[in-house]
């Protein structure tokens, strides 16, 4: 490569580091849920050794890997502008378009690398992918680990148009990058054996046995040390303190004490199957949520590159029967697309068969830019190319704008990433900090005594009870040494705060730790806070003092917690025996819908709930009549008397939740 290609490059990139930049100022600061649920602490845990201390303090998050959070975490510390932490962050996420380019470079003819207009509708295309937006400048991880498996993608391709010699190195490249990518985050496994097929298929081409084993083993290899490089210390810490080196994932298989005996599995968006899956391109371009990201994420690239994959493949079939090969040039081209393609589609259907979350998919959205210019430059003139990715760019780019939703959380650009307000008491003594609700807010813990102890009862994961409750956690919820404290999030109080409980909220908060043996104190309450300023919308759209915005944060009570009586305990338990029993003869009668099964029940104001983690369903009753919820569904389901299911006569049939059945209902 000269000089001039140099510059080039040094172009592009740069050109994708200031838009970058740009865009994260404007989009705002995102300090998202999972920000405030884990991201931020997990880092801490890490470097402060949390695991034997806090229990479940981010619920299952709690044990993803947090290694890539430190520099994050350090930045935060080191108090450094949020402006600054973001910029450093946008910067590396700005690799992704980076590599988009690259990879169209090993697409199209030489003739056709130094057309600049087509190289910035690549970038531009593979800018404006809606999760990409998203997540630039912020805290998640899925725009990181993408570079690294676009990386791994490139070194593939790469070595379908190198001679022989040139192989083992880049066989050892390509399963280094991937092993990175699934070390920083397990939830890439799925792509890894997707390069390896792609890679043996290479090999098999080269025709050359002796030379492949050689390049496979070292894809193996280096693909061992790449997920050693970045998840091997933290395996070997959750194997020390729980015998499982993935906790809490596949407990069916490692079987540790302290997670239930079933398997983890992202079930939300998954549930309309295969046929909800081959409609998703098309599902993709609706203005609406929960289709495959939590937020309104509508892409209309998706549903075309389909099209034109389709229509591509048909092409180069006839070609292939009418015995019109490509010229040796044009087939080094043809044959980097069919790969590229090829791991498109298995990767996606793998994606969507297991988890169907939009930002787990991350380097499938950048990939649909380089591929979609691809096979157009197979169908039509350079010139027809240009005016069709420009309408396709111009069409994503209206209906991104027409969403609203450039972060999933933005908040305005202040001094430092984020405060908190903590009460001095807790600052100054040890106390064990029991939090219930969905939102962990493990974000508060760093800020705690550092003896302090953190455990999320009730949430995504709700801890079991009563005979069921580990060692651990008993250890900590009934026979602590430290004080019990109590926090939750009371929709009711957030704009004013005096540290009185209500009647209702009382009520509320006892019956659920009543199943634990708990109740709180009639002594006053505190507050931890998270103050922010949340902005709609864009900041060129009002001032920081516009209506538009509104101080909002977050504040959660906190309330001292103590034994509940033996008398008032056993009537409980007998409620909740009871209650058990109907709930467990439900999910034996409805099927894999609820799951994993015998969660533990708690109860609220309104009856009893039973949460599946998986899908998020729950069962409920009043010890009347019983009903299912689906996740994000407003409309429950009946399932009859309480007193029939119980007695085992005259119970309906159990259908829930059809396939058909969308999220957005």
């Amino acid at each position: 490569m000269h000089s001039l290609h140099r510059r080039h490059h040094l172009l592009w990139l740069s050109a994708a580091i200031l838009a970058s930049w740009i865009w994260t100022f404007v989009a705002g600061k995102d300090l998202n849920w999972d920000f405030i649920n884990y991201h931020y602490y997990g880092a801490y845990a890490l470097l402060e050794g949390r695991l034997t201390q806090d229990y479940f303090a981010a619920s299952v998050q709690s044990y993803i890997n947090p290694t890539a959070y430190l520099p994050l975490y350090w930045m935060i510390k080191a108090g450094w502008h949020s402006i600054l932490i973001a910029g450093l962050l946008a910067s590396f996420h700005a690799l992704n378009v980076y590599l988009a380019i690259r990879l169209f470079m090993l697409l199209v003819p030489k003739t056709k690398i130094n057309e600049w207009p087509l190289l910035l509708l690549v970038a531009s295309l593979a800018f404006i992918s809606p999760l990409h937006l998203t997540t630039i400048g912020s805290s998640f991880l899925d725009p990181v680990t993408s570079v690294m498996l676009l990386s791994s993608v490139y070194c593939l391709l790469k070595a379908s148009q190198q001679p022989l010699e040139k192989i083992p190195f880049l066989a050892g490249c390509t399963g280094l990058w991937g092993g990175m990518a699934v070390g920083v985050k397990l939830t890439n496994g799925l792509y890894l054996p997707v390069i390896g097929f792609l890679f043996l298929c290479v090999v098999v081409q080269k025709k050359n046995w002796r030379l492949g084993i050689k390049a496979l083993g070292l894809f193996l290899l280096a693909g061992f040390i790449g997920v050693a490089l970045f998840h091997g210390y933290w395996s070997w810490l959750l194997w020390d303190v729980f015998n499982n080196p993935v906790f809490p994932l596949f407990n069916a298989v490692f079987q540790s004490p302290d997670f239930g005996l079933f398997n983890l599995q992202d079930k939300r968006f998954i549930g309309s199957g295969i046929e909800g899956l081959l409609s998703l391109p098309w599902e993709m371009t609706k203005h609406k949520a929960f289709i495959y990201s939590e937020n309104t994420v509508p892409d209309v690239r998706v549903v075309v590159l389909c099209a034109v994959i389709t229509v591509g493949l048909l092409g180069l079939g006839i070609k292939f029967l009418k015995s019109q090969p490509p010229t040796d040039s044009a087939a080094t081209h043809h044959t980097a697309l069919l790969l590229l393609t090829a791991f498109f589609i298995l990767s996606f259907f793998l994606w969507g068969m297991t988890a169907r979350i939009g930002r787990y998919a991350h380097p499938l959205w950048i990939l649909v830019a380089p591929l979609l210019l691809a096979w157009l430059l197979n169908l039509f003139s350079l010139s027809w190319v240009r005016v069709i990715g420009a309408v396709i760019l111009v069409g994503q780019i209206a209906i991104q704008a027409a969403t609203g939703t450039p972060r999933w959380a933005p908040t305005s650009w202040t001094p430092t990433w984020f405060e908190v307000v903590v009460p001095q008491k807790l600052k100054a003594n040890p106390h064990t900090l029991l939090t219930l609700g969905i939102q962990s807010y493990a974000v508060f813990t760093p800020f705690l005594h550092a003896d302090s102890i953190t455990v999320n009862l009730v949430g995504q994961y709700t801890q079991p009870a009563g005979k069921k409750m580990t060692a651990k956690l008993a250890a900590l919820v009934q026979d602590s040494k430290k004080p019990v404290m109590v926090a939750f999030k009371d929709k009711s109080s957030q704009l004013i705060f005096d540290g009185q409980l209500s009647a209702k909220t009382r009520s509320d908060i006892d019956a659920v730790l009543s199943v634990y043996k708990l109740q709180t104190t009639q002594t006053e309450c505190d507050a931890l806070m998270l103050p922010f300023e949340l902005i709609s919308g864009f900041l060129w759209e009002g001032s920081p003092t516009d209506a538009k915005k509104s101080l909002q944060g977050e504040r959660l009570f906190v309330c001292p917690v103590e034994p509940l009586n033996a008398a008032s305990y056993a009537q409980v338990a007998d409620n909740l025996a009871r209650v058990d029993r109907v709930f467990d003869r439900i999910e034996d009668a409805c099927g894999k819908q609820l799951e994993p099964r015998r969660m533990q029940t708690v109860r609220g104001m309104n009856g009893w709930i039973r949460t599946y983690f998986n899908s998020q369903n729950t069962l409920a009753s009043n010890v009347d009549t019983v009903h299912a919820s689906q996740f994000r569904s407003s409309t429950d389901i009946g399932l009859g008397k309480f007193k029939d299911w119980e007695l085992n006569k005259n119970v309906p049939e159990c259908k829930l939740f059809p396939p058909a059945f969308r999220w957005e209902h």
